[in-house]
């Protein structure tokens, strides 16, 4: 809607890798017969443009409320005429400290070409660490002040989720229990903890 009534020469698109399976929902779930339909609805949209023949088509309409604007329409229809690449990154390959996966989209339509950063990270121990090309991740417990107290995650008054606990049972086992050099970070007094 946004790129529809504002014409910007370009923008950035962040979301969750599972954006690109975007498509209808059946009993409040993903159709998984129809997976990717909106997303590549949503394409076309952008660029050359988006067919009343195409199964997204009606949601497009509805989702940006032009039933009633032939004008719009004929925008949906030809197209905003951008220029996209999209991708999918792991934040920490661009130095951030998090593994997280991520999707990517840029758009432009100044006829100017689309640039992404250069991986410049990689797993420590990896040969482009090796060979001094990429420098290793960074580690996430070099940016947290461990000073700062905290809740624990035992005794509280509501008790995290089940989810969250389990995510927390795989990292010591992941890190701690089942790892070589296990992370382990002493707190208080010398001969405590």
């Amino acid at each position: 809607r946004w790129c529809m009534l504002v014409d910007v020469e370009g923008f950035m698109l962040e979301n969750v890798e599972e954006f690109k399976t975007w498509g209808p929902l059946v009993n409040s779930k993903p159709c998984p017969d129809r997976k990717g339909e909106t997303f590549d609805g949503f394409l076309k949209a952008l660029t050359t443009g988006l067919k009343p023949s195409h199964p997204s088509w009606q949601e497009a309409i509805y989702a940006l409320d032009i039933q009633y604007s032939i004008k719009e329409k004929l925008k949906l229809f030809r197209g905003l005429k951008y220029d996209i690449e999209h991708d999918v990154r792991k934040a920490c390959d661009l130095g951030a400290n998090t593994t997280r996966k991520r999707f990517y989209l840029k758009a432009r339509k100044d006829g100017l070409p689309i640039k992404w950063a250069d991986f410049k990270y990689d797993k420590p121990g990896s040969q482009a660490v090796k060979d001094k090309i990429k420098t290793p991740y960074k580690p996430a417990y070099e940016h947290i002040d461990f000073t700062i107290s905290c809740k624990s995650i035992f005794g509280r008054p509501k008790p995290l989720a089940p989810n969250t606990m389990a995510r927390i049972a795989r990292g010591i086992k992941k890190f701690v229990v089942d790892c070589p050099n296990p992370f382990i970070f002493r707190i208080g007094q010398p001969g405590f903890g």
